[in-house]
């Protein structure tokens, strides 16, 4: 019997948690208060430091600013500190920069899922009419336009500017 030794992966579990409780606070800070938008109304801080106060579903701007530009700032953001820091653990450490960079784009990309899905969720509560069922908008279009940033932050990564 032969003992096998892994290479440890260039995106540890630190770097993993690290990400996925980035996305979890996004979520909990972000998107869980649009839950109460009829009850109680929300109020959203932007990425600018702007705070807007809805009172409910139907005031004006509510749902444009849900899905337009309210949460991109913190995501582009999130993609350029962690492809940043990705970068500089790797050639710190010697790590195979695609390898580590795509591992990156992985989490990424299971974070904007699941972030999206449930914006998706959250708007149908909020904005559908009666009956509120099952179907949740498509949010293919906003996932792909993410991993397009985060493409390009990591392709300029790789060339040595900042997106």
């Amino acid at each position: 019997m032969s003992i096998v030794f892994s290479k440890p992966k260039p995106i540890d579990a630190e770097v993993r948690q690290r990400i996925r409780d980035a996305f979890s606070r996004l979520l909990w800070d972000r998107i869980r208060p649009w839950v109460y938008l009829d009850s109680e109304g929300v109020e959203a801080t932007t990425f600018d430091g702007r705070v807007l106060r809805f009172e409910n579903r139907d005031a004006p701007g509510a749902e444009q600013l849900f899905w337009n530009d309210y949460i991109e700032p913190f995501l582009k953001e999130l993609c350029r500190s962690e492809v940043a820091t990705t970068v500089a653990r790797a050639k710190a450490n010697g790590w195979p920069m695609r390898r580590a960079l795509s591992e990156l784009r992985a989490e990424f990309l299971a974070g904007f899922i699941r972030l999206y899905w449930t914006m998706a969720d959250v708007h149908r509560q909020a904005w559908s009419g009666p009956p509120r069922g099952p179907i949740r908008r498509d949010t293919s279009a906003e996932v792909d336009r993410m991993m397009a940033f985060v493409d390009a932050t990591i392709e300029a990564a790789r060339a040595g500017r900042t997106a």
